[in-house]
Protein backbone atom coordinates (compact mmCIF):
# COMPACT_ATOMS: atom_id res chain seq x y z
CA UNK A 1 0.00 0.00 0.00
CA UNK A 2 3.27 2.39 0.75
CA UNK A 3 4.29 1.91 -2.44
CA UNK A 4 1.11 2.49 -4.37
CA UNK A 5 0.47 5.85 -1.81
CA UNK A 6 3.80 6.73 -3.02
CA UNK A 7 3.22 6.28 -7.01
CA UNK A 8 0.18 7.81 -6.80
CA UNK A 9 1.47 11.14 -5.68
CA UNK A 10 4.52 11.86 -7.19
CA UNK A 11 4.20 9.12 -10.60
CA UNK A 12 0.59 8.83 -11.37
CA UNK A 13 0.16 5.28 -13.49
CA UNK A 14 3.38 3.80 -11.90
CA UNK A 15 1.68 1.73 -9.51
CA UNK A 16 0.47 -0.51 -12.67
CA UNK A 17 3.68 -1.43 -13.70
CA UNK A 18 5.09 -4.89 -12.70
CA UNK A 19 6.90 -4.78 -8.95
CA UNK A 20 10.44 -5.08 -10.43
CA UNK A 21 9.89 -1.34 -12.65
CA UNK A 22 8.47 -0.12 -9.38
CA UNK A 23 11.17 -1.00 -7.20
CA UNK A 24 13.81 -0.13 -10.14
CA UNK A 25 12.45 3.14 -10.47
CA UNK A 26 12.00 3.93 -6.70
CA UNK A 27 15.20 6.13 -6.34
CA UNK A 28 13.78 8.83 -9.11
CA UNK A 29 11.64 9.60 -6.61
CA UNK A 30 13.40 8.93 -2.97
CA UNK A 31 16.68 10.93 -2.44
CA UNK A 32 17.41 8.73 0.73
CA UNK A 33 19.32 5.78 -0.91
CA UNK A 34 19.93 4.00 2.23
CA UNK A 35 16.16 3.48 2.41
CA UNK A 36 15.96 2.62 -1.29
CA UNK A 37 18.16 -0.18 -0.71
CA UNK A 38 16.32 -1.19 2.37
CA UNK A 39 13.10 -1.50 0.77
CA UNK A 40 14.66 -3.23 -2.52
CA UNK A 41 16.59 -5.89 0.01
CA UNK A 42 13.67 -6.47 1.87
CA UNK A 43 11.07 -6.98 -1.16
CA UNK A 44 13.36 -9.68 -2.21
CA UNK A 45 13.91 -11.42 0.76
CA UNK A 46 9.87 -11.02 1.48
CA UNK A 47 9.16 -12.47 -2.02
CA UNK A 48 11.64 -15.13 -1.68
CA UNK A 49 10.15 -16.21 1.44
CA UNK A 50 6.66 -16.49 -0.19
CA UNK A 51 7.99 -17.90 -3.44
CA UNK A 52 9.61 -21.20 -1.44
CA UNK A 53 10.82 -24.02 -2.57
CA UNK A 54 11.10 -27.54 -1.14
CA UNK A 55 14.47 -27.72 -0.96
CA UNK A 56 15.16 -24.61 0.59
CA UNK A 57 15.36 -24.36 4.60
CA UNK A 58 11.90 -21.77 5.82
CA UNK A 59 13.35 -18.19 7.10
CA UNK A 60 13.43 -17.94 10.15
CA UNK A 61 11.05 -16.02 12.33
CA UNK A 62 13.53 -13.83 13.24
CA UNK A 63 15.07 -13.54 10.05
CA UNK A 64 11.31 -12.69 8.65
CA UNK A 65 10.75 -9.90 12.08
CA UNK A 66 14.15 -8.09 10.37
CA UNK A 67 12.74 -7.88 6.47
CA UNK A 68 9.30 -6.98 8.22
CA UNK A 69 10.93 -4.34 10.17
CA UNK A 70 13.35 -3.12 7.43
CA UNK A 71 10.30 -1.37 5.52
CA UNK A 72 8.56 -0.04 8.28
CA UNK A 73 10.52 3.41 7.73
CA UNK A 74 9.31 3.79 4.21
CA UNK A 75 6.00 3.08 5.06
CA UNK A 76 6.43 5.31 8.19
CA UNK A 77 7.98 8.04 5.25
CA UNK A 78 4.36 7.70 3.33
CA UNK A 79 2.50 7.79 6.11
CA UNK A 80 3.89 11.22 6.88
CA UNK A 81 3.36 12.86 3.30
CA UNK A 82 0.22 11.47 2.73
Amino acid sequence: EALADLWKYTWPGMEEANWSTQLACLDQVLDDDALVADVRMAWGWLSRACHHHHYELDPSAAELDRWIRQTEPFVAAMASTS
